[in-house]
């Protein structure tokens, strides 16, 4: 399996696994803006699918198959993860620890105080996940997710420094608070929707 970032050859099976998976999927033309805006990150996973071995490294000749994908944000020294999604066939295989990994890793050599995301309650596995890499819940967005409606948890990974210097944001009002920390110009960035969702 390998990890990289996402080019635009990338965008069409990405928008296709976007349509498989969730209700709200992004469109491939949101898609192609968030890829062309620079502070935009998205990375793909994949592997050899008929080589038997998730962690093939290509020696058997067979084609890369796009196994997951992860969007995400880096902006002002914070970032944002929005989305991860795996293909049905590749899921619990570690797609989805792999793509964090390398966002977090990359989000840390950039200078990032802090990583922030929200999840929906119900998302167990995505939970477990994010708390072995060191998430915390900062907070909870009532009937935040539609199709269906669900409570969204808030999520935040500080870096060490960050840590010393205190919270990186207050949740207290959380529970009131609108969509997911969009700078003032994302709208004319990428897409606008609630973001935070992952099929792992």
């Amino acid at each position: 399996m390998s990890v990289r970032r996402a080019g635009r050859e990338d965008i069409a099976r990405i928008a296709a696994l976007e349509a498989q998976l969730f209700a709200d999927a992004w469109s491939e033309a949101e898609l192609r803006r968030c890829l062309a805006e620079k502070t935009y990150r998205i990375y793909v996973a994949e592997i050899v699918p008929e080589c038997g071995s998730l962690y093939c490294d290509t020696g058997c000749g067979q084609p890369l198959q796009t196994a997951g994908y992860l969007i995400g944000r880096s902006l002002s020294g914070e970032a944002e993860l929005y989305r991860v999604g795996c293909e049905p066939a590749s899921r619990r295989r570690g797609v989805g620890r792999a793509l964090l990994e390398r966002f977090l890793e990359e989000m840390t050599a950039e200078g990032n105080d802090a990583v922030f995301l929200e999840v929906r309650e119900g998302n167990g596995a995505a939970i477990a996940l994010y708390q072995s890499a060191g998430f915390v819940q900062t907070g909870r967005r009532r009937d935040y997710y539609r199709d269906p409606k669900e409570d969204a948890l808030l999520m935040a990974r500080e870096s060490n420094d960050a840590k010393d210097a205190g919270p990186a944001r207050e949740s207290n009002d959380a529970e009131d608070a609108g969509p997911a920390r969009e700078s003032n110009d994302a709208k004319d960035a990428g897409p606008t929707r609630e973001g935070g969702q992952e099929t792992i």
